[in-house]
């Protein structure tokens, strides 16, 4: 994205745009006022929930966002005065119940060369009394995040909508890693270096297969506090799992099979970096197949293998 102007029209096309007509229409209307940028529609994520804010008792607004409401009406800490005034008031807290839109843009031919435009799909819901005669907060954090506290059906409140969530040169999330500066090499970076060396490389860009999941640091519109790669096709567990107990042509098949399912070859390495399995048992026994007589992986990927072996890393 090159203006502001842009970014603007971006954020007015999806609070504009139906969300009964779906995202595929949002992301041609997307495409005709950007020409210079072409999005693709990569995945979805969800079903997500986020805090919400304050309605009455008919349901009317009375707060976009529940924190920044109780940080105004509770002057000076003082939550009893506060709970004396709203206990009786019939309020409700809300929640946000969201799916979140991948959509990338290629600008270039390395790995992280790529903008990420998330759009979430938005649905707020009923979520609790604000305040329970029977369960009363003694802090102000307990009335943002009760524990045990009864909760409502997630009764819809008005119609869904689509929101710009965040705009992300994914590039720029590399030269903003402090560990830079220190000459370490962070893993999501390495991640990308094998990327653009192996031979899933042949057959489309990272960000055909790929996103990068941004973990919310806040409510803060746009802050994140970890950077995560995901595939944009699902995964099980079990597939990688089974691989651990196999060897030979049997594993060979299984992950020639995951290459399949996620769309490019080599990519049971790259799920293996994000899983939660120790990567170094399954590597190795790849190796110790190629040194015999088998021969299932492409050399230059055999490099990337052997140089982790060297140098073990994980996202």
């Amino acid at each position: 994205m090159e203006t502001i102007n842009e970014l603007e029209m971006v954020v007015a096309l999806c609070e504009a745009h139906s969300v009964e007509a779906g995202i595929e229409p949002l992301v041609a209307q997307l495409n005709d006022h950007l020409p210079h940028r072409t999005f693709k529609y990569i995945s979805c994520r969800g079903e997500w929930y986020r805090l919400g804010g304050v309605v009455d008792r008919g349901y009317r607004p009375v707060a976009a966002g529940l924190r920044q409401w109780l940080e105004q009406e509770i002057s000076d800490d003082n939550l009893e005065l506060f709970l004396e005034r709203y206990l009786d008031a019939g309020y409700f807290v809300t929640k946000w119940r969201g799916q979140s839109y991948y959509l990338n843009a290629v600008v270039g031919e390395r790995a992280e060369e790529f903008l990420q435009l998330e759009i979430e799909q938005l649905q707020q819901v009923l979520d609790r009394p604000l305040l329970d005669p029977d369960w009363l907060p003694d802090t102000v954090e307990e009335l943002i995040d009760p524990l045990d506290f009864p909760h409502l059906e997630p009764e819809p409140l008005g119609e869904g909508c689509f929101r710009f969530r965040r705009l992300t040169p994914i590039r720029g999330l590399l030269s903003a890693d402090e560990r830079f500066n220190t000459g370490e090499i962070p893993p999501l970076q390495r991640l990308f270096s094998d990327w653009d060396r192996c031979s899933g490389r042949d057959v489309g860009h990272f960000s055909d297969f790929w996103v990068v999941v941004l973990h919310d640091g806040g409510e803060a519109q746009g802050s994140f506090s970890a950077a995560r790669p995901q595939p944009a096709r699902a995964l099980s567990k079990e597939s990688l799992n089974r691989c651990q107990t196999l060897k030979g042509s049997e594993l060979a098949n299984a992950l020639h099979q995951i290459d399949y399912q996620l769309g490019h070859p080599f990519s049971w390495y790259f799920a293996l970096q994000l899983s939660h399995i120790e990567p170094s048992s399954l590597i190795e026994q790849v190796l110790e197949d190629h040194a015999g007589e088998y021969a299932y992986i492409p050399e230059r990927d055999l490099v990337i293998l052997r140089d982790w072996m060297e140098e073990p890393y994980s996202c």
